[in-house]
């Protein structure tokens, strides 16, 4: 049997603890006009700057020559990485670049960049 001394203890801590405990209102004592509380925002302050840099960059990017391709001259290593394979192809193609190795096989995408980026070095 369960002593009376700790049972009362016990009954005593358990009424301390619920009654510290906030209580939340249920979901159906809330009436349907309350509107839900707002959600933070987050601040977009540095999103902007990266945005607006971005769209610089870009608009730099997509300038297109004669051809109809893309100016890729001016892109790093990563930024080429972005682009596909068929804009690299027409790229190095109008440039006379060749797209093909050793084998006469065409080049993969890390070779297409490899001559992309040896390319405009070599300009420079």
């Amino acid at each position: 049997e369960i002593d009376p001394v700790v049972a009362s203890r016990t009954k005593k801590r358990n009424e301390i603890a619920a009654a510290a405990i906030p209580t939340l209102p249920a979901s159906s004592d809330l009436s349907e006009d309350d509107e839900p509380t707002p959600k933070r925002r987050k601040s977009s302050a540095n999103k902007t700057k990266t945005k607006h840099q971005t769209t610089a960059n870009t608009h730099i990017a997509m300038q297109e020559n004669e051809d109809g391709v893309e100016d890729l001259s001016g892109l790093t290593k990563a930024a080429a990485s972005k682009k596909t394979v068929k804009v690299l192809k027409a790229y190095l193609n109008s440039k006379g670049v060749s797209i093909n190795d050793k084998n006469g096989k065409a080049l993969l995408k890390a070779g297409l960049i490899d001559a992309l980026v040896s390319s405009s070095t070599l300009k420079e």
